[in-house]
């Protein structure tokens, strides 16, 4: 029973990781008829030109969408360069393994390095037990960069539960190109517990900061290692006409579709 829990823990927290990507309308009447609502924000001190991070808070009503998410798929403009900013100089290379058994050891060595961290934040989930609402976890969350295959950057998510069980989850994502006006759409794909869990999870909050400014590298120089702040998604000079348009689609496994759309402001 206690390993059956835990995994249901990790899971539970490795959903609210990838639903970091959905999105809903800014209309306030469409936000009402949604279960899923999300708001997207730069730092308070960015600036046109430079480095900032990029704010994701997403909530889930889980009286109106209970199924977990399988899969989600953010866009993002073109004018923010999320795969040319100064993030994930490092891959991270994950066993195809873990990806398929989903919820890992606590005790596993990480497989990912120092530099490879994009972004970092906290989650929460409901977990259940054949069907029925057991507990609610809360963990931390943390997206690596991977491999470059092709056009595509390769992504890295791992879950941490902290309370009140504890467990780890592993997820795999890419970045590939978007057809205009996006540059370029995150996906995260979420497979489920074995059916040996008899648990699944369900996502209801998520904060993940792109580039948060806690995330710090190492670089070696003259002999001695050198701690630093990576860059973060670098703005342009002029902000485009509307502000910072974003898309996005979740898919869940009720089968169920929801595409909506967020918007952040643009830096005074």
């Amino acid at each position: 029973m206690r390993s059956l829990l835990l995994g249901a823990t990790i899971a539970a927290v490795a959903t609210a990781i990838t639903a970091s990507a959905s999105v809903t309308t800014t209309a306030a009447d469409a936000v009402q008829r949604t279960p899923v609502s999300l708001v997207v924000s730069l730092d308070h001190d960015a600036r046109p030109g430079e480095p900032t991070a990029l704010n994701l808070g997403l909530r889930i009503d889980l009286r109106r969408q209970p199924a977990p998410l399988t899969m989600v798929s953010l866009r993002y403009p073109a004018t923010i360069g999320v795969t040319t900013s100064g993030l994930g100089i490092e891959p991270c290379r994950w066993p195809p393994s873990d990806f398929e058994a989903v919820v890992i050891e606590l005790t596993s060595q990480l497989g990912c390095p120092r530099n490879s961290v994009m972004g970092v934040g906290t989650a929460s989930g409901q977990i259940r037990m054949d069907g029925t609402a057991i507990s609610r976890e809360v963990g931390t969350i943390s997206v690596h960069s991977g491999p470059l295959i092709g056009e595509r950057l390769q992504l890295v998510t791992l879950v941490d539960g902290v309370n009140p069980i504890g467990a780890r989850l592993v997820f795999a994502g890419e970045v590939r190109p978007a057809s205009k006006p996006y540059g370029g759409e995150l996906t995260l794909r979420i497979r489920p517990l074995p059916p040996s869990w008899r648990a699944s999870i369900a996502l209801s909050e998520l904060d993940l900061a792109i580039g948060s400014p806690e995330i710090v590298y190492h670089d070696r120089a003259g002999g001695k290692t050198m701690r630093y702040r990576p860059d973060g998604i670098v703005l342009p000079a002029r902000c485009p006409r509307g502000a910072f348009r974003f898309a996005a689609m979740l898919r869940f496994a009720d089968g169920r579709r929801i595409e909506t759309s967020a918007v952040a402001a643009c830096p005074s």
